[in-house]
């Protein structure tokens, strides 16, 4: 098989993620939707780099790892709240997805997948409405490409 697992490996993670036990009632989507409910979970962007190894598999491809980071956005607002209470909300949603995917190895046709938490962002502000809290978590993954 040829070319870059990048988007696969995200759309993996997302769909596994819509199980997660702590996301339950949770919108969990591959990316941003238009209509987003008041607590979300998506995938955002996707960094590659690519190892090419000297030799062939049986199919004549060229064997090579893939490793990257893919970030996934959790997304909390609270009408009439504070960035406090959004914060705290989206921590515990992120602690879902940690133990989540330290707990499972999502699953790739024709290859391996490591998939671990390296980081997160957690940015949040209040306007007249309430408050928002985005909590954007570094994804780090290597995969084989066979």
């Amino acid at each position: 098989m040829s070319g870059t697992r990048g988007v696969a490996i995200k759309a993996v993670i997302m769909a596994a993620l819509a199980d997660a036990p702590g996301l339950e009632g949770v919108q969990v989507t591959y990316a941003p939707t238009r209509d987003m409910d008041r607590e979300c979970v998506y995938g955002g962007q996707v960094e590659m780099q690519q190892h090419i190894s000297a030799g062939r598999n049986s199919d004549g491809y060229t064997t090579r790892d893939e490793t990257g980071v893919i970030e996934i956005h959790i997304r909390v607002t609270a009408p009439g709240s504070d960035q406090q209470v959004t914060e705290a909300r989206a921590v515990e949603l992120g602690t879902a997805l940690e133990d989540f995917l330290s707990l499972n190895t999502p699953v790739i046709e024709n290859g391996t997948l490591d998939a671990s938490v390296e980081g997160y962002v957690l940015t949040s502000w209040a306007d007249d409405d309430g408050a928002t809290t985005i909590m954007t978590y570094r994804i780090g993954t290597e995969t084989t490409i066979t």
